[in-house]
């Protein structure tokens, strides 16, 4: 379950698309005014780390955690339960997951399937940023009510192949939902994450606070960016 449960996390944290539908903007138009409401692309171009601590309301626990980013390079994160510490870490190359509530004594390396779930968010500025020099595709379907409202939907295609599905609000234009396809345990289940309570921090970037999914809810109590992270909090002891 924390492992799936790792992996949604990842996944709720970037998206955007291409394409027009009978609306007068185009999807350059959509993804322009969403990267703007977080800030501006200069200014998310800034991003080389972030560092966010909350927690995780899952199947009755109160889980504290940590996600520490260097983008392009590593996330890592850190969950705590009864008194007992775990992770999980993602690399462009490689990949572990260390659980001790399920018996686990070790650090355990991820399959390659995970390596390809989880490497498209190493991108922390932005996947929507310069999308179509980085390989990417998007596509503007037609719109879709999310919670009685109209909102822009968008077919995020990372270069990797992996689909996702975004949802714009179309008065704020920010990503209210997302849902994409994820491997676990063999199986292929169909993740839907709601973003919501989106705040600037201290320094003016803006962040969702509250991710919910059928897993649980992530409520961000702090976003630091550029802060000093050692590269090695992405390497486990063999």
């Amino acid at each position: 379950m924390m492992k799936t449960t790792f992996f949604s996390i990842l996944t709720m944290v970037c998206i955007l698309f291409t394409n027009v539908t009978g609306s007068t903007q185009t999807a350059d138009e959509i993804i322009n005014k969403y990267l703007q409401a977080l800030g501006g692309q200069e200014k998310l171009k800034t991003i080389q780390t972030v560092v966010m601590e909350g927690s995780l309301s899952v199947q009755g626990f109160e889980l504290p955690i940590k996600l520490s980013s260097v983008h392009n390079k590593g996330v890592r994160q850190d969950f705590s339960l009864n008194g007992m510490n775990g992770y999980s870490i993602i690399t462009p190359t490689a990949g572990w997951n260390f659980n001790p509530f399920q018996g686990q004594t070790k650090p355990e390396p991820v399959t390659a399937d995970d390596i390809n779930e989880g490497i498209n968010q190493l991108d922390i500025q932005s996947p929507f940023i310069d999308y179509a020099a980085k390989g990417h595709a998007i596509e503007l379907l037609e719109k879709e009510d999310i919670e009685g409202t109209e909102c822009h939907k968008i077919r995020f295609t990372y270069k990797n192949g992996k689909e996702e599905f975004c949802f714009f609000d179309p008065s704020t234009f920010y990503l209210v939902r997302q849902k994409s396809k994820s491997k676990a345990n063999g199986q292929e289940i169909e993740l839907v994450s709601d973003l919501s309570g989106y705040s600037p921090n201290e320094q003016g970037y803006v962040f969702p606070m509250t991710i919910g999914s059928a897993m649980g809810t992530i409520t961000m109590k702090s976003v630091k960016v550029n802060t000093a992270i050692a590269e090695s909090l992405f390497t486990v002891d063999k």
